[in-house]
């Protein structure tokens, strides 16, 4: 919703074909569908071990949060926060919204990498 980030968007997709997003497939769906199935396993999201960080829109109209609330809850190492009057693409959303994602995925980094030296590998 910040229309700054959106002109810049739309000026990449319009520079270059490649950038653009299409329209939702069968495919799409199918496989969508699965991986949802796959991750809503207890047997799954119980095994992951990864720390992660997840932020939900109030205003999400693709993602299930009372699921997405379930699933993270147990996640073993995953946690999440709710952010009032984001939309779907909170990267995209205004700064208000975007900055709550920011310092949210800063910790996430800070407490598991930068904390951390011994997890800093060269390539």
């Amino acid at each position: 919703r910040d229309p700054v980030r959106g002109s810049i968007h739309n000026a990449w997709c319009e520079a270059d074909e490649d950038l653009k997003v299409g329209d939702v497939t069968y495919g799409w769906v199918k496989h969508a569908h699965k991986s949802c199935t796959i991750l809503q396993n207890p047997a799954t999201y119980s095994q992951i071990k990864t720390p992660c960080f997840f932020a939900l829109a109030e205003h999400e109209h693709l993602v299930d949060n009372v699921v997405a609330r379930k699933v993270i809850s147990n996640m073993p190492k995953a946690e999440y926060i709710d952010i009032p009057d984001a939309c779907h693409e909170i990267l995209m959303d205004k700064d208000v919204v975007r900055d709550h994602f920011l310092e949210g995925f800063h910790k996430l980094v800070k407490e598991n990498i930068l904390d951390r030296p011994e997890t800093l590998k060269p390539f």
